[in-house]
């Protein structure tokens, strides 16, 4: 089965449980890899492997939102490490607040969204896909660097192009593709129409509760999805 490698802190016990089910239901094997600085818990802990999946934490520098090179090296390590536990080609990196709806596009070859229009050249961090030889490469790559504070996925894409690798970017489009950003108040049939959707953009009125309003927006998304895989027809 291919792992889902959800990096998480101390603030994301609760998105955490939606994007665990969100990868069940895409069929991928849910991997939470802890910041052991600021962890969630033994509770969550339990939780996690109730739900048949694996809990590790990790003890490279974050630098607050994943940054730095030290932390994208060990993300792209954690990866590898996960394929090799597995025995999986490839593996995918998501954030606690992202649902993965249909993991096929970001399978084959190293995967990601960028997006034209946002000027973005590099994959986001959301959610990408790397295969063994990408995360073991890019790992040895970034460890010879010295960058403490750009954002991992900048550090990770940019090591994956200068290293030659093989690799696919898919065009984030509002149409529908690869990649969305939730509103707050959105339509779940809307969201059929991706491939993944991140939940953590801060709403034009702010956040009042941010952990609790991302939850129950994925809470809504994948309840939609479960009784859709019940009842395709519907």
């Amino acid at each position: 089965m291919t792992p889902a490698c959800i990096f998480t802190y101390s603030g994301d016990a609760l998105p955490l449980r939606e994007c665990v089910r969100g990868v069940k239901l895409a069929g991928l094997l849910p991997i939470v890899i802890d910041d052991s600085h600021s962890p969630m818990g033994r509770t969550v802990w339990t939780w996690i492997e109730s739900q048949g999946g694996l809990y590790f934490q990790s003890d490279f520098n974050r630098r607050g939102n994943l940054n730095g090179t030290e932390c994208a090296a060990g993300i792209a390590k954690c990866l590898y490490e996960a394929m090799r536990l597995t025995h999986a080609a490839q593996a995918f990196k998501l954030d606690a607040d992202t649902i993965i709806q249909r993991p096929e596009r970001f399978l084959g070859v190293s995967s990601g969204v960028y997006s034209t229009t946002l000027h973005r050249r590099e994959a986001f961090g959301c959610c990408y896909s790397l295969t063994r030889d990408a995360a073991r490469r890019v790992r040895n790559d970034l460890m010879r660097m010295d960058d403490p504070t750009a954002p991992e996925d900048q550090l990770i894409w940019q090591s994956i192009k200068r290293l030659n690798v093989r690799h696919k970017l898919h065009d984030f489009t509002p149409e529908g593709g690869a990649f969305s950003a939730v509103p707050q108040s959105f339509d779940p049939v809307d969201c059929v129409k991706f491939d993944m959707l991140t939940f953590g953009n801060q709403p034009a009125a702010g956040w009042k509760d941010r952990a609790m309003q991302i939850t129950l927006a994925m809470k809504r998304l994948n309840d939609f999805n479960f009784r859709l895989a019940q009842n395709p027809k519907s």
